[in-house]
């Protein structure tokens, strides 16, 4: 098990090396609990140097003392302060270094969408709207289709995989829109507009 250093040298490595916020938050909260120990122990040097009960030789150690830990106490001060420094660097580095982790893995996630998007994208469009249309001649060819009297109407193909029959519903026919690759390339299937347009 590693022996640990004394609060001063541990407040000295953690001013010069390399420490992590939570390493320096232990560190100021171990401090903070060193000056109230500091503080109790000054109030019991003085009072025991000031008591006229007290001998000569003991009121005049327990006032050198007393000096001793004023003295310790404001290094403790003065400790916690540089650490609370040194804190607000460290949070600062590693909220950057979380910052760059995030958009590097978002750069790499970006470029392999543009990827996809560029060999992707074009094919399977292409293959939905051959899809698409496949359906919507299906769908006229249902309408022009009389049911003979043994065979109900025939139900078009959304309706039997998604209930949908009509424009209330939502019918994919209706409702996809595939632009074109580039900003300024046609659009290669947006139905309910061009019909909108039509009529």
């Amino acid at each position: 098990m590693q022996k640990l250093l004394p609060l001063t040298d541990q407040v000295r490595a953690a001013l010069r090396e390399d420490r992590t916020s939570d390493q320096v938050k232990a560190l100021i909260e171990e401090l903070g609990l060193d000056r109230e120990r500091i503080k109790s122990d000054l109030i019991a040097a003085k009072a025991k140097a000031v008591d006229p009960m007290t001998g000569d030789d003991e009121a005049d150690a327990a006032r050198r003392l007393h000096h001793d830990l004023g003295f310790e106490e404001e290094r403790a001060v003065s400790s916690i302060a540089q650490l609370k420094l040194r804190l607000s660097a460290i949070e600062t580095a590693e909220d950057e270094e979380r910052r760059r982790i995030a958009y590097e893995a978002a750069e790499v996630e970006r470029d392999e969408c543009v990827r996809l998007v560029r060999e992707e994208y074009p094919k399977l469009a292409d293959a939905l709207v051959v899809l698409l249309q496949r359906v919507v001649a299906s769908n006229e060819q249902i309408r022009r289709a009389d049911p003979p009297a043994d065979k109900p109407r025939l139900q078009p193909a959304e309706w039997i995989v998604r209930e949908a029959n009509d424009i209330h519903y939502g019918q994919l026919i209706d409702n996809v829109i595939l632009p074109g690759m580039h900003r300024d390339a046609a659009m290669k299937w947006f139905r309910r507009v061009a019909e909108c347009r039509n009529n």
